[in-house]
């Protein structure tokens, strides 16, 4: 099929930019109608306005209210919610470039406890259509933590795969699956705003020589992934994390 998400309603967090606005795309080229989430108004309405059927809905996920908001603008928008990409994540780091208390809370709020939030969100009403699909965004550096990566947002992405596979577990009998893709090094413009460009070479460089494949990531490469676990293909995967990162994890 070349559009297999036809009728199918997809909430996309961190859609602002990067690798979440790519995510929206590719569902959108596969037939779904978007919900696309971000606390940048601006940059998230531009997205939403170059795909034929979506909603911007800014909102904050680390805010419980924001988030009851994103769910009945889908409702109202579209009817239901068969999809929820969970992309919405980051770091906050002091200064010094350590963790510290509020940092640390920070980050696992952002990458930990709002993927739950939207995941309980969403539940029931996946439940009441008979099922659906949840992605999860993991790191690769769980398992294999670079020393330049804070450990708040390791723990924090270690944490989304150990909730990824509870709720596999839990909501199976609904048919939901609960799945998680885990990139590596991945550029976009997210990165490029927050690091400087010689930085980010030095950093593409390395990644490439410690990979299998000798090319760096693209935000399509992570996206066919998520892509594929949300399709038709993929109903019968639940419980797992997809790490895609050229091999670097395991190289």
């Amino acid at each position: 099929m070349t559009r297999p998400l036809v009728n199918q309603v997809a909430v996309v967090t961190g859609a602002a930019r990067g690798l979440g606005r790519e995510h929206a795309r590719t569902l959108s080229q596969a037939g779904a109608a978007v919900v696309l989430v971000d606390v940048r108004r601006t940059e998230l309405e531009r997205a939403a306005e170059q795909l034929p059927r979506a909603i911007a809905v800014t909102a904050d996920v680390t805010q419980r209210d924001d988030v009851d908001e994103v769910v009945t603008r889908a409702l109202d928008g579209f009817g239901g919610i068969d999809i929820l990409v969970n992309n919405a994540g980051g770091t906050v780091r002091s200064g010094d470039g350590v963790d510290d208390e509020e940092g640390w809370r920070k980050t696992v709020d952002l990458n930990l406890t709002a993927t739950w939030r939207m995941c309980r969100a969403v539940s029931a009403y996946m439940r009441e259509r008979g099922g659906g699909r949840i992605v999860n965004t993991a790191s690769n550096t769980v398992f294999r933590p670079p020393g330049d990566v804070a450990a708040s947002y390791i723990a924090a992405k270690a944490g989304v795969i150990g909730l990824t596979r509870a709720l596999a577990r839990e909501w199976g009998p609904w048919n939901i699956t609960v799945n998680a893709v885990a990139p590596g090094l991945t550029l976009h413009e997210g990165l490029q705003l927050h690091r400087r460009a010689s930085e980010l070479e030095a950093m593409s460089a390395r990644a490439i020589g410690e990979q299998c494949l000798p090319r760096a990531s693209t935000p399509a490469d992570i996206s066919g992934a998520v892509l594929f676990l949300v399709s038709p293909d993929g109903r019968f995967v639940t419980g797992q994390v997809l790490t895609v990162d050229g091999g670097w994890t395991f190289a």
